[in-house]
Order: structure tokens, then sequence, then C-alpha cells
């Protein structure tokens, strides 16, 4: 009697254990995507995926996210809670290439029990960017005290975003954190981590994540994705024939400008080394190349940030006569490419003067050396005048007897600036500008607003 009521009661207990496992209520929603995949991996989790899109269904049978076009249908059955076709979605997700995350996120965990395979679904609601922002001062405030300090807790922060929520997303909520929290103002290792959680969301796409990353704080996003593709690496290290494969075939304007900023991070700031990496790349993209690594010499800001250059070294304006002789040890496209990149210097050392940038510019010791850091000075003088055309326009003809083809092409450069900063529609002054000009200048200044828009 005692061994059938023991057998009964194993019966019983498998009974319980499977009716369990049947009708587990499903996950709950939250509003943090984060934790909601740590309640889901708390479980025997072989793996987990997430697809992020807008829900256009959801009701007591089923929940249909639209995704990139494409359609996710979570079914509800009445003996299995929560169940999917496991490789319809995960087709879905990997052809599809889902990252669009508007509104809500998916997360598939894909468990295994006793040899059997367990599907768990849990709706994530995006939360607002401010309030995810909040989320993650709050969760930092006192992250000083721990290992690793605040920055490195927020890049840990941007990394899970990123990775959850795609770079639009991260990018609007590290510019909120910086509006909250005045320590995130300093923000190139913070953005490290939104290249981190790029690169772990779709590492076979790096090349296109460099390219088309937020160059915001200093190239912090690019450098995380570079730092864990090299971490990928047999060698686990940069070498020069992957130089060229980072940008690419058809490299971004400014893509190699951001790698020539890596580069002289990565080299521990050497400049030979450096210089050597970009040799690797065509004529043009390593003229481009150069001009990252010489606006990093000159800038300093990832080189702080990483530790490599003294703290003075913050107060890089003032340092314009050392730079002059970093430029002037150089010649040929060296020279040009320092010089070119002297004029962020140059700008605040004369205290945004056009006047006094212009002649120190002249005095570079090639005529294409000092007309491109008069070029390169007009970005930011434009912005110091808000980019207000009328104000700007004399600024053009300040060069008339030292080089009198500089005025059309300050011209050019100012449509070009108004229209790139501002968009088409917020620079429709640039026709009045135009118009206003001398009749020899009008064509090409028309001709370039075209081309712009």
């Amino acid at each position: 009697m005692k061994h059938i009521y023991i057998i009964f009661s194993v019966f019983i207990a498998i009974g319980i254990a499977i009716f369990a496992y049947y009708y587990t209520a499903p996950p709950q929603i939250s509003k943090d995507p984060v934790q909601a995949l740590e309640e889901i991996a708390g479980r025997d989790v072989r793996e987990v995926r997430a697809a992020t899109g807008t829900i256009v269904e959801i009701s007591n049978r089923n929940l249909m996210l639209r995704a990139d076009g494409a359609i996710l249908t979570i079914e509800k059955s009445a003996n299995t809670g929560y169940f999917a076709f496991i490789n319809n979605i995960r087709t879905a997700i990997d052809e599809n290439d889902l990252k669009q995350n508007e509104q809500a996120t998916v997360v598939v965990a894909v468990s295994s029990t006793n040899k059997m395979t367990a599907l768990s679904v849990s709706v994530v609601v995006e939360a607002g960017v401010e309030e995810a922002a909040s989320l993650a001062v709050k969760t930092c405030k006192d992250s000083q005290l721990r290992s690793g300090g605040k920055y490195s807790c927020y890049a840990k922060e941007m990394e899970n975003i990123a990775y959850n929520h795609g770079q639009k997303y991260a990018v609007e909520v590290l510019s909120t954190i910086q509006q909250l929290d005045s320590d995130a103002k300093g923000c190139h290792f913070i953005a490290h981590g939104i290249g981190w959680g790029l690169y772990k969301r779709n590492p076979s796409d790096w090349q296109n994540l460099i390219a088309s990353s937020s160059p915001m704080c200093s190239y912090g996003a690019q450098m995380g994705i570079v730092e864990l593709y090299v971490g990928s690496l047999p060698e686990d290290k940069l070498t020069k024939d992957i130089v060229p494969t980072l940008c690419g075939q058809l490299p971004r304007a400014d893509c190699n400008h951001a790698v020539g900023h890596i580069l002289l991070v990565e080299t521990g700031n050497n400049l030979s080394e450096t210089i050597d990496f970009c040799s690797s790349l065509n004529k043009e993209q390593n003229f481009i190349c150069l001009t990252g690594m010489f606006m990093e010499r000159i800038i300093a800001a990832s080189l702080l940030e990483h530790g490599l250059v003294p703290q003075e070294w913050r107060n890089w304006p003032n340092r314009l006569p050392i730079h002059e002789k970093l430029c002037r040890s150089f010649s040929g496209s060296y020279a040009v490419a320092c010089w070119r990149e002297i004029a962020h210097a140059a700008f605040y050392y004369f205290s945004k003067d056009p006047k006094q940038i212009f002649d120190y510019c002249n005095t570079a010791p090639l005529p294409q050396a000092a007309r491109i850091c008069k070029i390169h000075a007009i970005p930011e003088i434009a912005s110091s005048k808000n980019l207000n055309l009328s104000v700007l326009k004399s600024i053009c003809t300040l060069e008339q007897l030292t080089d009198p083809s500089f005025e059309e092409e300050c011209y050019l450069k100012l449509i070009g600036i108004k229209i790139s900063f501002l968009g088409p529609k917020n620079s429709e002054d640039v026709v009045d500008f135009c118009s206003s000009l001398d009749q020899e200048f009008q064509v090409a200044c028309f001709r370039k607003i075209e081309q712009l828009k």
C-alpha cells in the first residue's frame, strides 16, 4: 500500500509539473527592455532574440508586430500559453534585419527543458527618451562609489539601450542624459557603449555601422565598434591590411577622417605609426585619414579620455604655438592636412575674429595649406554668427588682395554650411544670398544650391 501511495504521489507531482509547464502565465509587460531580458534570462535559456517594431494588433489570441515591412505573429494557444513557430520568427529576424523600434520590442527566449523547446515572449513597451534617460541617470547616480565609476556605468547603460533600440534612440537618450547630468558632457567613453551595443546587435554589419554611426562625442561610437571588431580578430589587434576595410571601398565622406582619430588612439598617440596605417589607403582617403589624425592630436578629445596625454592638453586652443610647430615639421600633403586642422585652434585663439584667423592661416608655408586653413575655419565662424548669411557675407571679401579666388569658394562654402546644418527647408535665404552677390559669382552660387538640394 505504501508503494502504491508513493507511485501515486509521483504521478501527482509529474502532473502538476506538466500543468505548470504548459499553463504558466506569460511574462509581464515591462517598460525596461533590459529588465525584461534579465527576467527571461533567469530561466534555462538557450538563446535570446529581440525583434522591434510597431504593434499593429494585440488581442487575447495573438500579437502582431510590424517591423521593417515584415509581420511577426505570436499566437496564443489554449494548450501552451504563449507559443510561436520558432523557425518562422528566426527567419523573419535574420532575413529582414529587424532594427526599427519606434514603439515596441518583442523579446524571444528559447529555453531547453527535458530536451523540449519552449518559447517565452515578452512585449516590452519602449520607454520615452526622457524616461529612459532619467532611469539611466538614477541607475548611475552613485556609481562613482563602485568599480568603474559613473562613466563605465553610463557606457554599460548605453550599450544595453543601443543593443535593444538602435542608434537613433540611443543618441537621443545620451543627449538627454547630458542635459540631466553635467558629468555626462564628457561623453566620449560613454559613447563607446553605443558602439558596443550596435556591434553586438549586428556584428556582421560592422562596416556600415562604422560609416553610419553618429560622430558625436568625438567618434566614441565608432571607436566602440572598432574595439569589438578588433577584439574579434585572430591576433586581437589592428593591422595595416585591415585599415582599408574599415570604411569599405566606397567610404562616406568623413568615414576615414574618423578612422584617423581612432588610429591615433589605437597607436597610443604615435604619429609615425598612424601615418603608416593611413598610407594603406588610396591617395584621397589617405589625406582624409591624416586630417583625422592631426585633428585628434590638436584637440586631443579622445586622447584625453583614454589617458594618453597630460590634462593640460584640455586647454588645446592656447597650445596653438605648439600645434604650429607640429605642422611646420611636416611637408607636402602632411603639412596641408595639419594646417587644415589647426584652424580649430586658431578660431578660439584669435577670439573668433575672421580677419585674425585668416591672417594667421596665410602664414602657412604652402599656398594650398593657407587656403585649406581658411576654408576649414569658415564653419565655426558661421556657427558663431548663427549662420546669418547677410552678416557672414563680408568675411569672403577679406582676402581680395592676398587670395583673389578665395571669395567665390568662401560664398559656396557658406551656402553648403547653411543647407548642411539646417536643411533645405530652413535655408530658404540662400536664394536671396546668391541674388545679392556680384554677377560673376551668381551662376556658381545658384548651381551650388541645386546640387545640395
